[in-house]
């Protein structure tokens, strides 16, 4: 009997599932203990493929241009490719709140070489649907410890203005 009705929660969950895409821009900054960046903040961008499986939860993956930081005289680039999970909370017809978490895979590019690491992720944010396939998010999230140096980890914080289509 719990199989059956797990399969039916399955199968009616999927019955509302849509493919969408995504585009964001905002401000990324990068921090670290005992640390001063010559720049600490940036412009970043991305977009982003997802599908929700329901109206409380759907996954994405994508890619971010998260700008650049200076340090010691080392100007770094940074590019990330993530997938994620989402949480969608309603508060209102039109309002919802979002929670999130993945993981985070970047590619630091420097005067001093580059570097590629993982990391974990989370975030959170609200929303308002325009339309029934439209939406526009308001979001903050921590992409975790990146490596500057083998000594010096900076903890990079992303606030963003997202807009969703879906189909």
């Amino acid at each position: 009997m719990k199989k059956l009705i797990l399969a039916l929660f399955f199968v009616s969950s999927c019955a509302s599932a849509q493919v969408y895409v995504s585009v964001s821009t905002g401000i990324v900054n990068y921090s670290a203990a005992k640390t001063t960046f010559s720049q600490s903040s940036d412009v970043s961008y991305g977009g982003a493929v997802g599908y929700q499986l329901n109206k409380y939860f759907s996954v994405e993956t994508g890619f971010s241009k998260d700008g650049s930081y200076a340090y010691k005289g080392n100007h770094t680039t940074i590019d990330d490719e993530f997938i994620a999970g989402f949480f969608s909370i309603p508060i209102r017809k039109d309002f919802f709140g979002l929670i999130g978490g993945g993981i985070v895979v970047s590619q630091s590019n420097g005067s001093k070489g580059s570097n590629s690491f993982v990391s974990p992720a989370a975030g959170f944010g609200v929303g308002y649907k325009i339309t029934d396939h439209v939406d526009v998010t308001l979001s903050s999230s921590d992409t975790g410890l990146r490596f500057i140096n083998s000594n010096i980890k900076s903890n990079t914080i992303s606030y963003t203005t997202g807009l969703r289509y879906i189909f």
